[in-house]
């Protein structure tokens, strides 16, 4: 996988998480996915979502991370933090 594939791209961000927040940092390549890559909603929530289905289910701050950003992604969440504005 390349880091042109966004599934690469979310890999390696849960793969390098240490000394930064894991939320933020998911939370900025889903902006990056939606604006550079022109990812739609369904296809990020789709993608963070099978991401979470494999983690390991020990590891709290992926878990807790991936699921505050799927919030974002589905708009779960306070108006201000949404990934997608509402249409």
């Amino acid at each position: 996988m390349t880091l042109d594939d966004p599934n690469a791209r979310l890999q390696a961000v849960l793969a390098d998480h240490a000394d930064t927040d894991l939320s933020d940092r998911l939370a900025a390549l889903a902006v990056d996915l939606r604006d550079g890559a022109g990812m739609d909603q369904r296809t990020m929530f789709t993608l963070f979502n099978r991401a979470l289905a494999v983690s390991d289910e020990e590891d709290d701050t992926t878990r807790v991370a991936l699921e505050l950003v799927i919030d974002r992604v589905s708009g779960w969440c306070e108006p201000h933090r949404r990934i997608f504005p509402e249409p």
